[in-house]
């Protein structure tokens, strides 16, 4: 699979053409790798965006 990073360690499916910014992730599930930088990063903007992880 090839994937593309959006922004701040973040990555995407290189097909995926709906996705371009953390707006875009509302009303979906994101997965982590826990204990990362990332993983507390996409806890701490979740609410804001309106995404669930998993």
């Amino acid at each position: 699979m090839n994937w593309k990073p959006i922004d701040s360690g973040v990555a995407i499916k290189v097909d995926n053409e709906d996705i371009h910014s953390y707006s875009d992730l509302a009303g979906t599930r994101v997965a982590v790798k826990t204990g990362t930088e990332g993983a507390t990063f996409a806890e701490s903007v979740k609410k804001h965006y309106g995404f669930t992880l998993f």
